[in-house]
């Protein structure tokens, strides 16, 4: 992913990648890979694992599995293998390429993504961000977004979604908070994203990672909420909710985490602690390892294309050789 001088500039790019999927009462298959399509397909696939911690092939041990079964044969396996050197993606043998796709070890090749944020928060604290928060946070947007389903309504949708839980807070008998520091924070309308992730991530230049760890994990919401803020932005409406107020909330829940641990030794200790997100190299060994996978797709689908084409063929054979009824008047 590339690198963003400011926050908007970078809010406006992830949108690009998240599911553009409106509240609908009826299913509808969404694309999630749609923000790739302008790539080539094996290039997108890996781009998408490695941004955005996609699974886009299945494991190498199924396709391993499938070509033992008779899925995929060896002819279209080798097939695959001389079409990506012959297109120059490799420079290695066709010996090489089949030791790699049969017998080579990636146990130990970090391929997709990893959600360093969440990993940080485990091996910091021994604690479960998602899990502390997510709850709080799709209870609070699932009120504020209903349309007409709930029993009991937000008691304000009129204002925006950010004004709204500030009226809440103000007013009302309980609160979303558990530190009554992270509270007041909220109530004086410190809303501005950075000052907010330097609280949480220190001051540094990791806050890319750290928000598309955070939206990516709920892609969801996060794609929900983007979605109706571009179809009222594009209607000159004003959006009930953006992605930045979203953010923002996440946020406060974040500090509002760490600021009601238990010991006081706890809450001194997160001033101090800084975000690192976990760096992928394109390592010679992580390469092949995308080149197999993308070898075995290949022959995936060429033994697919190939059963389809014998199967017509029969078919066809069958109602040729097919003695037409005779029927007497």
């Amino acid at each position: 992913m590339k690198e963003f001088k400011n926050i908007s500039a970078f809010i406006e790019h992830i949108k690009h990648y998240l599911p553009s999927q409106a509240a609908l009462k009826d299913f509808i298959h969404h694309n999630t890979l749609h923000g790739f399509q302008h790539l080539p397909f094996h290039v997108a696939m890996k781009t998408a694992s490695a941004d955005f911690g996609y699974a886009t092939y299945l494991s190498l041990d199924e396709f391993r599995e499938l070509h033992q079964a008779g899925r995929i044969a060896p002819l279209e396996l080798e097939k695959a293998i001389q079409q990506s050197i012959a297109e120059g993606k490799t420079s290695l043998t066709s010996d090489q390429l089949i030791h790699a796709a049969l017998h080579e070890n990636f146990s130990e090749v970090s391929i997709n993504r990893q959600d360093s944020r969440s990993l940080f928060w485990k091996r910091k604290y021994n604690h479960s961000i998602n899990k502390a928060i997510h709850p709080r946070l799709f209870r609070i947007l699932a009120a504020y977004l209903d349309q007409g389903v709930a029993e009991w309504n937000f008691p304000n949708t009129s204002a925006s979604f950010l004004d709204s839980l500030h009226e809440l807070e103000n007013n009302g008998i309980t609160s979303i908070f558990k530190s009554k520091e992270i509270k007041k924070q909220f109530l004086q309308k410190n809303w501005d994203l950075m000052p907010l992730l330097h609280q949480i991530i220190g001051k540094n230049d990791y806050w890319e990672s750290y928000l598309t760890d955070l939206l990516f994990a709920h892609p969801g919401w996060s794609g929900f909420v983007a979605m109706m803020e571009h179809d009222n932005s594009k209607n000159n409406h004003k959006p009930p909710i953006t992605l930045v107020e979203l953010i923002v909330l996440e946020l406060y829940l974040e500090l509002d985490t760490l600021a009601s641990r238990k010991t006081k030794q706890d809450q001194l200790q997160w001033m101090d602690w800084s975000y690192h997100p976990i760096k992928k190299v394109d390592s010679e060994k992580r390469n092949l390892a995308f080149l197999t996978l993308s070898i075995w797709q290949e022959a995936y689908e060429g033994a697919y294309h190939s059963t389809v084409l014998q199967s017509i063929q029969e078919g066809y054979h069958r109602i040729q050789n097919t003695t037409a009824p005779k029927f007497q008047a």
